[in-house]
């Protein structure tokens, strides 16, 4: 049995006359690129697509960000010990390291970075975290990429002496129709705060912390250059899967532009020692390349070696650092294909057809099981939960897919769980030995009555259909001003109907890629096409087949040639 499902295709519709007539000075494929993109305004338009233009929010517009300034300098001043709290993705480690390099570098501050170690103290802040932030001698702290949701832990440890400032930029905890809030903090700072909403709400931790650093130097008349943190805040805002729209598209555009000439060492040692240059950075990079090396710290050991290699001044450190995240992150792959197999065996054994896939094993490694549980949903298209051991009890992470609010449904069973947290697409949680299994019985018979079948199938959405001739360097050229890429902000795609096959082949070292030509018969030229990982195609496609293709338009530089080429998401024989 393949374990990958075929996709749907859909394709969005076609723009109607009065839905386009202020772009009508832009191409037909353009004005539909850019309607699906929800820009159907001249100025909107020219804005996107000019590569200099970068729109950012005012920082004062920030719920509680003002009061979060105040109290900071009034602890600097005073003299107390500062102690940031963070988390253990890249995200948490980013807003920990801007905000640590900005308070002890720039502003002057007793402050130390604190991340807790996932395996001994878990998730976000608790009871033992923040007995050793007591222990460091901890009088403020600051959360960064958490807190929000830690009203009662606040509380209680308001009372033994500790004062706190939140900034966070995950959902709001709801019950019987209020939002729990942590009101003892001394200030909150948050995009989505009830009634006081931030005009973007979509960012990510590190966002936040940079526009507190912006007031905290307006407040304070410094001369700094704020933009220099940018290179972390767009590593935050792809690494935790922010849209690429609205704000977050400036910060990626200036951050890349700033990672090309970044200053900070061990961020250049970390590009360097995966084989890039930094001048070669974007998106993709970002996210799957130097976002994974970091994160490895934080899954198989200390998060706060990530934070100590971003801030570091000294080659030496971050070449030590950098080699160290490089091997955890090469054990972190070896250990992360163990568990994906077990866990495959697992769900296999107790029916792939289920809504809901969840497993747990005794000895699976906790820092990794996100990433295990991340990809069977994105082969299977599925929600999935994977649990390990701990203790008396598991501790498990959860992916879900659209149309699935898997924190949602997590949170209708949080009288038998211990702890919980997320995002409607990613959570965690924390359940005992004896309630593991009526939790899983419980989330797949929500998964049963809200999920429908054809909400299993993969839908690969396209942009519009498009001819062989319409494929130019014109064309790549208006696609290129639409980027940075990524999620919120998908390269375009594109299918191509009744495509005849030149010729076919397969290539890579195990066959596993392929490679094809099309036959445009209006200039008698052929039309090169890749498909990675689809192979297995070329035994069911034949010289001549009339087939159908979604794609992405590419540029293939190869020994100083560039050529167009279609990047083939998928393919299949046309209907008659």
């Amino acid at each position: 049995m393949s374990k990958f499902k075929s996709k749907n295709w859909e394709v969005l519709p076609k723009i109607k006359k009065k839905n386009s007539e202020e772009l009508c000075k832009f191409p037909e494929i353009v004005r539909q690129l850019l309607v699906n993109r929800n820009i159907q305004k001249k100025e909107n338009a020219n804005h996107f697509l000019d590569p200099d233009y970068e729109y950012f929010h005012d920082p004062y517009q920030l719920h509680g960000v003002k009061e979060a300034a105040k109290v900071i300098m009034q602890a600097v001043e005073e003299k107390k010990k500062i102690v940031i709290h963070g988390d253990f993705d890249v995200d948490g480690i980013c807003s920990t390291s801007i905000l640590w390099d900005f308070l002890y570098r720039v502003v002057g501050a007793d402050v130390l970075p604190y991340i807790p170690s996932r395996f001994e103290e878990g998730y976000g802040m608790t009871d033992r975290s923040l007995r050793n932030v007591r222990k460091l001698g901890g009088e403020l702290v600051i959360t960064v990429d958490c807190g929000i949701k830690d009203a009662g832990l606040i509380k209680k440890w308001k009372r033994k002496g500790l004062e706190f400032v939140v900034t966070d930029h995950h959902e709001l905890d709801k019950k019987n129709g209020r939002f729990i809030l942590p009101f003892e903090a001394k200030a909150i700072v948050h995009p989505s705060f009830p009634e006081h909403k931030y005009p973007f709400e979509n960012v990510s931790g590190a966002t936040v912390v940079w526009k507190l650093i912006q007031v905290i130097a307006r407040e304070g008349v410094l001369d700094v250059d704020i933009d220099s943190y940018l290179d972390l805040v767009a590593l935050s805002t792809v690494c935790d899967v922010m849209p690429l729209v609205d704000e977050n598209r400036s910060i990626l555009k200036r951050g890349l532009r700033t990672i090309q000439d970044t200053q900070r060492v061990g961020l250049r040692r970390l590009i360097y020692d995966a084989g890039l240059e930094p001048t070669e950075i974007e998106t993709y990079h970002l996210g799957f390349i130097i976002g994974p090396r970091l994160n490895a710290a934080g899954r198989l050991d200390l998060a706060i070696d990530a934070v100590k290699l971003l801030v570091t001044k000294s080659l030496s450190k971050a070449r030590e650092l950098s080699k160290k995240l490089h091997d955890l992150n090469l054990k972190r792959q070896h250990i992360q294909q163990r568990i994906y197999e077990d866990a495959l065996a697992q769900i296999e054994s107790n029916g792939l057809e289920r809504k809901l896939y969840f497993a747990w094993g005794a000895d699976w490694e906790e820092g990794v099981i996100g990433i295990v549980a991340g990809k069977i949903s994105e082969s299977f298209h599925r929600p999935v939960l994977i649990a390990t051991k701990k203790k008396n009890g598991y501790t498990g992470s959860a992916r879900s897919i659209e149309g699935f609010n898997i924190i949602e449904a997590i949170s209708t069973q949080s009288g038998i769980l211990d702890r919980f947290g997320g995002h409607p697409q990613a959570a965690g949680f924390s359940v005992s030995a004896e309630a593991i299994e009526q939790f899983r019985d419980n989330l797949l018979e929500l998964a049963d009555r809200d999920l429908s079948e054809d909400d299993l199938v993969k839908s690969e959405i396209a942009d519009c259909r498009v001819e062989l001739g319409q494929l130019d360097w014109e064309l790549a050229d208006w696609i290129e001003r639409f980027a940075p890429f990524g999620f919120g902000n998908e390269k375009p795609v594109f299918i191509l109907e009744k495509a005849e096959i030149a010729y076919l082949k397969t290539v890579g070292q195990t066959n596993s890629h392929l490679s094809i030509a099309f036959l445009n018969k209006s200039t008698g030229e052929y039309f090169n096409g890749i498909g990675f990982n689809l192979g297995e195609r070329a035994g069911k496609l034949e010289q001549g087949d009339f087939v159908d293709v979604l794609f992405n338009l590419d540029v293939n530089e190869w020994n100083g040639e560039r050529k167009l080429q279609l990047n083939i998401k998928d393919i299949r024989i046309s209907s008659k």
